[in-house]
């Protein structure tokens, strides 16, 4: 199952909507457009002073490959 994770670090923290806004637009830029992932979440507890890594869970191991391969366009 941890196969098909991706783990973002530096987002600053707002909210849980915020979040899948983020990863839409992440999408948008790296030209994959409306690919589909299980579930994001934040991982670790709140800390004032920290932003807590994002995990986003994508659908199959292929649509993790091919996120990760298009991260050299950003």
């Amino acid at each position: 199952a941890r196969s098909c994770n991706i783990i973002i670090h530096g987002k600053c923290e707002s909210n849980e909507d915020d979040d899948k806004a983020f990863i839409d637009e992440l999408f948008k830029k790296l030209n994959l457009g409306t690919l589909k992932y299980k579930s994001i979440m934040r991982l670790g507890v709140l800390q004032k002073e920290k932003s807590r890594p994002i995990k986003l869970t994508m659908q199959n191991e292929q649509d993790k490959t091919l996120v990760l391969s298009k991260l050299r366009n950003l």
